[in-house]
This record gives C-alpha cells, structure tokens and sequence, in this order.
C-alpha cells in the first residue's frame, strides 16, 4: 500500500476537523445574544439622598454594624434599580455618624445621645460605608459626585470623610469630590437646578424659598425647575411645596427610630430614595427603599 505523502495526511486532517466542527455546529443550539448599553445614558441624572443615617445611634439589637448595613444594602438596591444616567450625585445630607466627638452629646444643646461605638470607630466606618457606596455606583455610572454635609449632630464628621474621601480620588477623573463648603449643594443638570441642605435652618417656607432664590439666582435664571432637599425631621413631606418656584422635598431619615423619636410619635417610614432627572426638567423616575 503506497504511504501518504505529508500534504495528504494534512489535508485529511483538515477535512475531520471539519466536519467535526460543522457536527457541533448543527447539534449546538446559539446562546442567546445579550444587549447591553455601550455607555449610560446623558440625557439623564441620577441623585442618591443619604439623610439622617446616624450610624452612631444605639438601639436595642442595633448598634454601628446594623446601622452601616442598613444604609449601604438600601444605597446598592436603589442604585441597582436606577436608570443608567451619565452621572450620579450621591449626597449625604448631615446626621451621618449621629455623634460630633467623644463627648457623645449633640453640639449645641449638649443633648446626651444613646451611642453604640466611640467616636473614631463610628467615623471610620461611615467613612468605609460612603466608599462602598461610591464604588459601587461608579460600576453603573459614566461618572460619580458626592458632596458631604453637616448636620446638627455632627458638623466636624463632613469635613473627615471630604478629607478622607479626596485622598482616595484624587488621581480618579471618574469620580468628583465636592469640597465647596460643608452647609449647601447645588447642580444644574440641563433645565433642572437641585440644591440640598440638612433641613435645621429655621425659616418658614415662604422666607427660604425667596432666599434660595436669591442664593442661586444666576442658576435659577439658566434652569426651569429646582428642587431643594432636606432631611432632619425624620420624615417625608409628601406635598412638594411650590413656592417661589422652588419645590421642597423633605426627605425621612435612614436610621431606625431613637427613642426620642418613639417618645414624641414620630412615626414616620424609613425610606431612602433614589431620584433621576430629565435634562428636560424635572424627574423621570423617583425609587423609594423602604428599610425595616
């Protein structure tokens, strides 16, 4: 029998394989094409309220790690649920760590608080709980701002996790650190002009709306719609306020209920909320975590 010269051993090979693969082919069903979006979407804007998380607060089985899991397990669902926008603010809005230093009292009324941690391991852990927020969000989202603010509790705890948090950054295009001020936000985003505070400024609505006028009225006069948030009372206002043209949105407090709260009947549900805007003006879509 005459042997095959090495182009015909080659070539029978290449025939097998073939075949071989044609066989798979055929018998092999097609996995299912997935579409996934190439970038976020521009066109909208993301807002993620932290108010009143009090990770500090000490409770009846609840102390500092129930409280950071609570807060950042609520921060992944909404952010999970919200659209892809091409940038999110994600903005703590005072009442962090609940305490102000080793004192354990609130800084103005000396009030005693109930405390769970001392005060370094309390912001140690906010500040690891606002990494792991901001680190997540950055998976979804073309690009990250987050701004820390003061509350009645705790004025000196926004200006460590800003410190803390600029370091971290500092060399990531992706993610912005604002460090204008520690009392006030504000971003316009196509028609929509949004500004937060802790809510403790006593005016009634009517003074404050015509002062915020006043405070961003070069913004007002390049935006149709502004809405200002705030925490501090541990409740929601359901009825959006329009006065002056600025719609109040008073958000309800991330943490579970103190014992002051449960004294004085403030019953109000704890939800975190996850809001998108339209470069049109105005929400496209608002996702409410309610935490048990």
């Amino acid at each position: 029998k005459p042997q095959q010269s090495s182009a015909d051993i080659e070539s029978t090979i290449d025939e097998a394989t073939n075949s071989a693969i044609e066989r798979i082919n055929s018998e092999t069903p097609t996995a299912p094409t997935l579409i996934r979006p190439s970038q976020a979407d521009g066109s909208l804007f993301g807002f993620l309220a932290l108010f009143d998380a009090h990770l500090g607060l000490q409770m009846p089985n609840y102390g500092l790690d129930e409280a950071v899991a609570r807060l950042v397990g609520g921060a992944f669902e909404a952010i999970d649920a919200m659209p892809s926008a091409g940038c999110i603010a994600i903005i703590n809005g005072g009442d962090f760590t609940h305490q102000n230093d080793d004192s354990n009292q609130t800084p103005q009324s000396k009030h005693p608080l109930p405390i769970s941690a001392n005060y370094t391991d309390t912001t140690d852990a906010a500040t690891d709980a606002r990494i792991a927020i901001i680190e997540h969000a950055s998976k979804k989202f073309d690009r990250v701002e987050t701004k820390d603010l003061i509350g009645n509790h705790d004025p000196a705890t926004a200006k460590i996790i800003r410190a803390a948090l600029r370091q971290r950054y500092r060399d990531n295009d992706s993610i912005d650190v604002d460090l204008v001020g520690v009392n006030f936000w504000n971003r316009m985003f196509g028609n929509n002009l949004l500004s937060v505070h802790h809510g403790d400024i006593k005016r009634n609505l009517k003074d404050l709306a015509l002062s915020l006028c006043q405070k961003y009225r070069s913004e007002r006069g390049l935006t149709k719609f502004h809405e200002h948030h705030t925490g501090h009372l541990h409740h929601i206002k359901e009825t959006r306020f329009d006065m002056g043209g600025v719609h109040f949105c008073q958000h309800g407090a991330i943490s579970r209920k103190s014992n002051y709260d449960e004294d004085n009947v403030y019953e109000g549900d704890s939800i975190l909320q996850g809001i998108t805007y339209h470069e049109r003006g105005g929400r496209k879509s608002t996702i409410e975590v309610h935490l048990e």
